[in-house]
């Protein structure tokens, strides 16, 4: 009787261990539109403002460095990582996917975040077409982009949330 009550706790062990691991991979996870292995674009000019001596600048924050961030701004990004397939224009991937974070940092060096938009530039290479969408208040909103000739691309109104960038 002792073995049955051994082995019986032993597989129960067994088990308690194998589902968060099958947690970790599992196949009913949201599928996203392609990406690519870029977790950020490069950053060319971030625009800088300052408002009443508070300086408010975007920091950008890859996808697998979210948890790092309060849970309110991670519940956003897991709700925007559902939705980001139905987001995705048509015949376009998603060649990059992040969270920006605008913040403001007041001359006491205290780091809030802000209401205000900024633009920043980014490198995005080789791109026939590029659309940029940020999820404000649980949708994706079509931001204004600008295409330099240098490769670049300059993003208007950007607000504290997360960003995905498409490319054709």
């Amino acid at each position: 009787m002792k073995k049955a009550i051994f082995l019986a706790l032993a597989l129960v062990l067994t088990l308690s261990l194998a589902v968060p691991a099958a947690a970790v991979v599992s196949p009913s996870a949201p599928a996203t539109s392609e990406t690519t292995t870029a977790p950020l674009p490069e950053v060319i000019v971030e625009e800088v403002r300052t408002e009443n001596g508070a300086t408010i600048v975007v920091e950008l924050v890859a996808a697998d460095k979210v948890e790092e961030m309060p849970s309110e701004d991670q519940k956003t990004f897991v709700a925007a990582q559902e939705a980001l397939k139905e987001a995705a224009p048509a015949g376009m991937k998603t060649q990059f996917f992040f969270y920006a974070k605008v913040n403001k940092t007041a001359a006491d060096s205290t780091t809030t975040k802000s209401d205000t938009s900024v633009s920043m530039t980014v490198k995005v290479d080789n791109a026939a077409k590029v659309v940029v969408k940020q999820f404000v208040d649980g949708k994706w909103v079509e931001l204004k982009v600008i295409v330099n000739a240098d490769g670049t691309i300059t993003i208007e109104d950007i607000v504290n949330g997360p960003i995905a960038i498409f490319t054709a």
